[in-house]
């Protein structure tokens, strides 16, 4: 999924940032990150995304040298494009409750390799909300692991990814982790990461920022007030342990799913104290 969703994001459209699972992989790296199912991105203009997507698909990206025939008849023979692709819609989710204007836009992108079918990633596409994108950080040096990785495969340089900013990023995921019936343990690990980044890893987190789009984000979804509580049933336990397993960042990360939660009330705290 993750070398998919690189060469996805080498022809997004304009006006489009990568966030989710994704987008902490990007901005943190391959170890010490979830593994995420799909990519999640936010665009400016969501109905002509999908065209600008094709577009961009048809186009390709990356090369491979002349095949050794093209070289014998031409040694100046040009590269050939290594990855192109299509994309389509995919069956929406409607969950109950849930407004047609917070959905998420699923697709299907099917990534060619040498114009022979290789890989599916599944993109769902979001809104921008509250504005984000004028935020994002455009463009984002993705990380060292993932260069690395473009490196290995020789296709060509990875360029920057535009990245939803890590404000709003924590703003969301606070969001999602605190909302009423909130069965999403991960999202806990996922904070405890983010902060650490954000904070003591070099990232420049900005609180009263962060205070602002916390605010602004609850405001516009509407679903429940800020300042939250945090706060999952001992059930989701397991959950929380398999997250934080998975990362294998035990120095980084709180024991328990409680104690996250609590750690999680004390950054609300802190950050509306802005």
């Amino acid at each position: 999924m993750l070398i998919g969703s690189v060469i996805v994001a080498q022809m997004l459209p304009d006006e489009a940032v990568v966030k989710g699972g994704i987008g902490v992989k990007f901005r943190l790296g391959e170890v010490g990150t979830r593994a995420t199912a799909d990519m999640d991105v936010a665009a400016r203009n969501r109905t002509t995304f999908l065209d600008e997507l094709n577009q961009r698909l048809e186009i390709g990206w990356g090369t491979v040298p002349a095949s050794r025939g093209a070289l014998k008849r031409n040694p100046d023979a040009p590269p050939r494009l290594a990855f192109s692709g299509t994309a389509r819609p995919a069956k929406q989710a409607r969950p109950e409750g849930v407004l047609a204007e917070y959905l998420m836009e699923p697709y299907d992108v099917t990534l060619h390799f040498m114009g022979k079918p290789w890989k599916k990633v599944p993109v769902e596409v979001g809104h921008d909300e509250i504005d984000a994108l004028e935020d994002a950080d455009h463009p984002t040096e993705i990380a060292d692991q993932i260069a690395a990785i473009g490196r290995v495969l020789g296709f060509g340089e990875l360029a920057p990814v535009p990245l939803i900013s890590l404000e709003q990023q924590i703003a969301q995921k606070i969001h999602a982790a605190t909302e009423q019936g909130s069965t999403r343990a991960h999202d806990l690990v996922d904070l405890q990461l983010l902060w650490h980044a954000g904070t003591v890893g070099g990232h420049g987190l900005d609180l009263p920022k962060l205070a602002d789009r916390c605010r602004r984000t609850f405001a516009y979804r509407k679903a429940h007030a800020w300042p939250p509580a945090a706060a999952m049933p001992n059930a989701l336990e397991t959950r929380y342990q398999v997250a934080k397993d998975e990362v294998n960042q035990a120095v980084l990360l709180i024991a328990t799913m409680s104690e996250a939660c609590a750690w999680l009330n004390a950054r609300i705290e802190e950050i509306d104290a802005h």
